[in-house]
């Protein structure tokens, strides 16, 4: 990955958690090309410890881009670094509406209830910030059904990825065809890249000996 070194500087030393840090995460964070889940995580845990500091736009867009890659863990850990009642208490806030929203879409998905998928992101104007969304997401979906079939009727894949023509679904995978009237022929499969989302904190031990030091000196 192809990280600025002024972020890998923050995630491999104390300034991860340093709020004055968090500006500089945000604005490469919301970057459209940028997924990083290292750095989405490090920047939600500066939140866990600064909530006062919390900006629920860009919360709202790191939860849409981890929603993209449903089948990895990686939406449900970032959603897990909210406060507890954001997903389990009932509230009308911004944020718990926001994420409730999009948990119930995340779920949608890895339960494979493509339909109702795209009902609710319907009714969810936060989703429409990301221009890309829709289509990653139909490149995701394609995937499991690749996996798990390797025909099926037109009608219902349609429904499946919200398209309506064979020119869109083209667009996905140039090599479905048409046959038989009404199935749809996968004749290969779409290859998903490996994405590790696990990720750890590298910080070195010298940087807490120094923190330790400055805090017994000010305390003596």
């Amino acid at each position: 990955m192809n990280r600025p070194e002024s972020i890998q500087n923050i995630l491999k030393t104390l300034d991860l958690y340093n709020k004055e840090k968090i500006p500089e995460l945000e604005r490469y964070c919301s970057n459209t090309d940028t997924y990083d889940f290292t750095a989405f995580t490090a920047l939600m845990k500066i939140y866990q410890i600064n909530p006062e500091l919390l900006n629920i736009d860009i919360v709202s867009l790191l939860l849409i881009k981890a929603l993209v890659f449903f089948k990895e863990s990686d939406f449900i850990l970032l959603a897990h670094l909210l406060p507890p009642y954001v997903l389990f208490e009932e509230s009308n806030d911004k944020l718990s509406v926001s994420t409730k929203s999009l948990y119930s879409s995340y779920k949608a998905l890895n339960n494979a209830e493509f339909t109702n998928f795209w009902t609710i992101i319907k009714a969810n104007d936060s989703i429409k910030t990301l221009d890309s969304f829709e289509s990653n997401v139909r490149v995701e979906i394609l995937k499991v059904i690749q996996g798990t079939c390797h025909s099926l009727s037109k009608d219902l894949l349609f429904e499946y990825l919200n398209i309506s023509s064979m020119d869109e679904l083209n667009a996905i995978d140039p090599n479905a065809e048409l046959v038989e009237g009404d199935i749809v022929k996968f004749h290969n499969t779409v290859e998903q890249e490996p994405k590790l989302a696990s990720q750890t904190e590298s910080v070195k031990f010298e940087d807490f000996s120094k923190l330790f030091a400055h805090a017994a000196a000010t305390n003596s």
